[in-house]
């Protein structure tokens, strides 16, 4: 099997007119102002709900009596069905929007402390008002400059938009839910490191993938080399940092329901568009007691918005960039939801398409821009609403990522430009990943079951540019010569891919308590079966195949899993939780002859590793007021064991065929406070990570093959110990300011004799401090019922080492980067304009020096450069 290269490239354009775009964008940038309008009475109150749902009156009436507050509603309204239940302690904004969901009904806090309850408006209605007021947008965007720009000159546009706007801009936060404990509750009541975006929120920071969104967050640092090929490390926790190996990410990454990652062979991770997200959570420390083997560090879930039962929508997003110095970058996508039958059957469909223009030049293949690369994919919801109790959900997803070549380029300026780079072959990817989920759920009188099946098939492709390193072990006949590092070798005459298939079939059966009460409980089994072929050839003409190699590998995963909380008063609960599991990983590996292996090819016999372990969790809550949460948790994090690609003779000799899993205790303690009226948030953690049984690689000389072995040991420990903290701060209506900091220190404590790595080494792959900073002005305020807003973000990263062998040119630059957006709504209309890499710094994020991928230069990943845009997004 060879892999043909193509060279064909589209068109590259010089761009010459970002002088202009960057004074239009700075003109937008004075214009526009804003963030989104909340409102805040009674929100940081909670109350005990039990509001059994039904009919409108009835539960109104429930409210009322568990409240105390007031209603107005029309009363044909009373007899309005299919009103959701709500049980437990939430806010009341919360509690309505449960109550309401699918049901057309929304209502709302007036300022005199009373709920009015109305039907919403359709999108047609919506329209024909929008339509009416459609010519005097030209003369409202006049009066907006005005009163932005001139403050008391501008105070007849001000009064014509308070005329219009009469109700008051709240500053308070938002409650946030989540899932991240397999039910749903508040993000400030959750006994861990845990953060969320909401749909809004990626939209609002203008996220289209995993690099965007892990910046906001602290504790998670991006290794930048390409869409769905870029590892993620959370609170240090990686022996391997921003280099490609077999184990299991210590980092697993969930959609919906599914883990998306490869157990064995991560090469490539899921880095789904963000389009027509619920929300995206990022779960800070081991989340092996309900997420199981992967998620060692922490876990990153990608949520999708369902289909809503009983109201149409639509959606449609475009947008257009340039790139400094590099090609043109766009996105298309779309999201249609209608109801089939209102209230019991809906249909909820998404597409998208995007293409990354380049902006990486091979010097060696005097090609331009080669690192453009794409991604496109969709979704299909149908949901149904069987009776009051049960619901089922269908999901099919599709999603492919597809890179020409890596963005990797020279480290140092004597080797040539920050953009250019003189690799042999393009390192191009292809990565389609297609699943196949049923949900349902069926209540019954104080608990709920829940079932998710879901069968996925993965197939990546991937190259690697290892000519130069094979050209120095054939004594240099491939042409490579020291003296001239930039002469052409035929990218056609070389095949170094590997290429992995899997399917995964999991299911997960679990019960939840939606009972009143102190005592709440989940209880739960899981069962996973990957299977996984992979094909591997380096072939270099006239050779042949120098290596041809065929893999075969079973995993295997059971588990049972429980979580209890108990309230022991309003302001003290504790919470236990363990997983049990039993993994089994099954493995073969088939070389064929050629140049490196014998007539006959060789064999890893097949090879079978168990393990089986209980993984607890132990937390402690305590409120000293209901806007405060101080809390302590301990945990423990486990990846699977795995087997080595030696021979008999090989084990025979002494070499390890079998490895163990590693694991780890994760000890925080943290607040999450909700301050000044939920004006102020602030969470923050300190915790400690000891991890034993580190897999670790190192190389030994197989006495089968004489050929270097790339080997793996349980063969040490290290230590972690961090902060992190995630601050916002709305001091008005307008104006909100954000910071979310990581101060890590993790270090290699201790390894095995004969180990060639030395104690005290900074683990790979996270910067020692990193703060993401913004500050956002807003205002909804603006004439005929526009509202803007602008963003500048600011983030600083420290240095971090690519391998636990911290040689001085492994050391990444400490960099600064600003970004800046802005934009303008008007009904369900918006377009953004922004400034990605505002002073165009071309700093090392990742630095590998001279290696096996390219023997004739230094190897480093940079910030891409300036980058300006346009975003256009329509509601329907």
């Amino acid at each position: 099997m060879k892999l043909k290269l193509l060279n064909a490239r589209l068109m590259k354009k010089n761009i010459r007119i970002q002088g202009r775009i960057l004074k239009a964008a700075a003109f937008a940038i004075v214009v526009l102002c804003a963030t989104i309008t909340v409102y805040a009475q009674d929100a940081k109150t909670r109350y005990d709900f039990r509001i059994e749902g039904g009919k409108l009156g009835k539960a109104v009436a429930d409210v009322h009596d568990q409240t105390n507050i007031e209603f107005i509603y029309s009363f044909d309204l009373a007899d309005v069905d299919g009103i959701h239940p709500v049980k437990g302690y939430y806010t009341l904004e919360y509690a309505l929007a449960v109550m309401f969901e699918g049901t057309g009904l929304s209502g709302g806090l007036t300022e005199s402390g009373m709920i009015v309850i109305t039907r919403e408006k359709s999108a047609h209605a919506q329209i024909r008002e929008q339509d009416m007021i459609h010519g005097k947008i030209k003369k409202g965007l006049l009066s907006t400059i005005s009163a932005l720009l001139f403050g008391v000159g501008g105070a007849h546009a001000q009064q014509s938009s308070v005329d219009q706007n009469t109700e008051a801009q709240e500053p308070a936060f938002d409650e946030i839910i989540v899932t991240a404990t397999k039910r749903a509750q508040s993000l400030q009541d959750v006994p861990f490191g845990l953060s969320a975006l909401t749909g809004a929120n990626l939209e609002r920071i203008g996220a289209s993938g995993a690099e965007d969104y892990l910046a906001e967050i602290p504790g998670v640092h991006y290794n930048a080399q390409g869409r769905g090929t870029s590892p993620i490390v959370i609170r240090g926790i990686s022996t391997e940092g921003a280099t490609r190996n077999n184990l299991q990410n210590s980092t697993t990454i969930y959609i919906d329901d599914l883990p998306s990652l490869n157990a064995w062979g991560a090469w490539s991770n899921s880095d789904f568009s963000t389009f027509d997200l619920e929300r995206v959570e990022v779960l800070r420390g081991p989340q092996g007691t309900l997420f199981g083997s992967g998620a060692l560090g922490g876990a990153v879930r990608v949520i999708t918005n369902k289909p809503d039962l009983s109201e149409f929508a639509a959606k449609i997003e475009y947008g257009h960039a340039f790139t400094h110095d590099g090609e043109d970058s766009y996105n298309l996508s779309a999201m249609v939801n209608v109801p089939i039958i209102s209230d019991k059957l809906a249909i909820r469909a998404v597409g998208y398409k995007r293409e990354d223009g380049g902006y990486i030049d091979n010097v060696r293949r005097d090609e331009k821009d080669v690192n453009s690369g794409s991604s496109e994919g969709g979704r299909l919801l149908l949901a149904y609403q069987a009776t009051d109790r049960l619901s089922l959900r269908f999901t099919l997803t599709h999603e492919e990522n597809s890179l020409d070549d890596s963005p990797a380029s020279y480290a140092l300026e004597a080797e040539g430009d920050a953009y250019e780079y003189n690799g042999t072959i393009p390192n191009a990817s292809d990565i389609k990943l297609t699943s196949y989920n049923l949900y349902a759920e069926y209540e019954f009188d104080g608990f709920m079951v829940s079932s998710s099946t879901t069968y996925a098939e993965r197939d990546s492709l991937l190259n690697t540019d290892y000519v130069s390193y094979i050209d120095s072990l054939l004594g240099g006949a491939l042409g490579f010569d020291a003296d001239a590092p930039t002469a052409y070798i035929d990218p056609d005459d070389h095949d170094y891919l590997i290429r992995h298939k899997y399917d995964t079939f999991a299911q997960e059966l679990r019960l939840s308590s939606t009972h009143d009460g102190p005592f709440q409980w989940t209880i739960g089994g899981f069962y996973l079966k990957q299977n996984l072929t992979a094909y591997q050839l380096w072939a270099s003409e006239p050779f042949g195949p120098v290596l041809e190699s065929n893999y075969d590998v079973h995993v295997t995963e059971t588990a049972l899993f429980g979580e209890a909380s108990y309230k022991f008063s309003d302001k003290f609960s504790v919470t236990i939780g363990a997983r049990a599991f039993d993994n089994k990983f099954e493995f073969e590996r088939i070389d064929q002859p050629s140049v490196f292996v014998p007539a006959g090819g060789a064999v890893t016999p097949y090879t079978v590793a168990n393990s089986s372990s209980i993984n607890p969790k132990f937390s402690v809550s305590y409120f000293p007021s209901e806007d405060i949460h101080l809390y302590a948790t301990a945990a423990k994090g486990f990846r699977i064991g795995q087997v080595n690609f030696v021979q008999d003779e090989d084990v025979e000799a002494g070499i390890t065929r079998e490895f163990d899993p590693d694991s780890l205790w994760n000890y925080e303690a943290g607040i999450k406070a909700s301050l000044f009226d939920n004006r102020l948030s602030l969470n923050a953690a300190l915790f400690y990570i000891d991890w034993s049984d580190i897999q670790l690689q190192r190389f030994v000389t197989g006495p089968a093959s004489g050929l270097l072995l790339n080997i793996t040991d349980n063969a040490g420990k290290a230590e972690i110990k961090g902060l992190e903290a995630d601050l916002k701060w709305r001091p008005t209506a307008g104006i909100e300011i954000g910071s979310a900091i990581t101060v890590l220190d993790a270090k290699l404590k201790s390894v095995l004799d004969g180990v060639p790595m030395i104690p005290g080494s900074t683990l790979p792959g996270s910067a020692d401090f990193s703060a993401s900073n913004f500050i956002e002005f807003s205002s909804d305020k603006l004439p005929n019922d526009m509202r803007g807003y602008m963003r500048l973000g600011h983030r600083y990263v420290g240095e971090s080492v690519s391998n636990i062998n911290n040689a001085p040119q492994l050391y990444s630059d400490k960099y600064n980067v600003f970004n800046a957006r802005a934009g303008l709504m008007y009904g369900g209309y918006e377009i953004i304009v922004y400034v990605d890499n505002l002073t165009n710094n071309d700093a090392r994020t990742s630095n590998f020096g001279v290696d096996a991928q390219n023997l004739f230069a230094s190897r480093s990943y940079r910030l891409q450069p300036r980058t300006i845009g346009v975003t256009m997004r329509a509601d329907f």
